[in-house]
């Protein structure tokens, strides 16, 4: 049988709950900390040899001629593609089901029940783990059905 949601909880459930958050939380700081430091090597080491010239530049066998131009360009290149065919066809896509669909059909059904699924997807991921009037991690230790 499980326990009821709004039960109190003991003192030793606070108090290994609150120390389950300070070490979470620790983790945290010191992952993040790691990653202060990496860049800031990173930027350190790095920047002197950072120029307009990386982004002038092609690429090149010799380190003091190379450059990433042409990967920048190519990158622009697809991007600007796959928007000028994606965003019409999406627009087209999204008046035929709006307008013409006929929803009796088994492809139309499909069709809606996946953008339905995709938008689940998004929602879950755009949901963070924190509780944005505290500012504190949420952390459930609840034991289930009390075994």
């Amino acid at each position: 049988m499980t326990a009821p949601a709004f039960e109190r909880r003991s003192t030793a459930d606070r108090v290994k709950g609150r120390v389950f958050q300070l070490f979470l939380l620790s983790c945290l700081g010191l992952g993040l900390l790691c990653l202060v430091v990496l860049l800031a090597q990173v930027v350190i080491e790095g920047g002197p040899r950072l120029n307009l010239d990386l982004l002038r530049r092609f690429p090149s066998s010799s380190p003091d001629m190379a450059g990433a131009r042409s990967a920048i360009f190519g990158t622009i290149w697809v991007v600007g593609i796959c928007a000028l065919v994606v965003v019409p066809v999406g627009v087209g896509a999204a008046l035929y089901l709006e307008e013409y669909a006929d929803t009796t059909r088994w492809y139309n059904r499909l069709i809606e029940v996946n953008i339905q699924n995709l938008a689940a997807v998004t929602g879950e991921q755009q949901t963070p783990d924190w509780d944005t009037r505290n500012m504190r991690l949420v952390v459930d230790l609840g034991g289930g059905d009390g075994a």
